[in-house]
């Protein structure tokens, strides 16, 4: 495993509520509940990010897992991506934030995706890269599905 790939076990989503974009009250990007999916992606006018949440959203059709798409910059993200019919509009939330409160907390500038369990800790985050690297919807149904499963005795109380 090289380096690059470790997770300081320390990470957690922040605290902060963001406002969805669309209407609808601030609230956390993760619930406590259930572990989620979170993808970082660029501003208003980024065809590359916004291509990929297009993806994401019909792959949580399919899969049933639940993300977070969270848009970092000033702006309210461009339209089309305000627009997502049931059942992706409850399975894929986009939230603006245009203080970059998470890109702060987690060390990580957009693009780029990360899985956490459902106290808020970072179990695996990447960065998508100048060229927009973006992992395969599947790879992020995947970690939640791993986060999902693991001991809810055990998990949480090492850190």
């Amino acid at each position: 495993m090289s380096r690059e790939n470790l997770v300081n076990p320390m990470l957690r989503l922040p605290e902060a509520e963001l406002s969805p974009l669309g209407d609808g009250p601030p609230m956390r990007v993760w619930s406590g509940v259930t572990p989620v999916g979170c993808v970082l992606l660029h501003d208003v006018g980024c065809e590359p990010c916004a291509g990929y949440l297009r993806r994401l959203r019909a792959a949580a059709v399919l899969s049933g897992k639940e993300v977070r798409a969270v848009v970092c910059g000033p702006g309210q993200g461009p339209a089309h991506l305000l627009v997502a019919e049931p059942p992706a509009e409850a399975l894929v939330l986009a939230f603006a934030d245009p203080q970059r409160t998470m890109t702060a907390a987690l060390g990580l500038p957009p693009p780029a995706w990360l899985v956490a369990d459902r106290w808020g800790a970072v179990l695996v985050q990447r960065s998508a890269g100048d060229t927009h690297d973006w992992p395969d919807p599947g790879e992020i149904a995947d970690w939640i599905t791993f986060a999902a499963t693991q001991c809810p005795e055990c998990q949480g109380e090492a850190y």
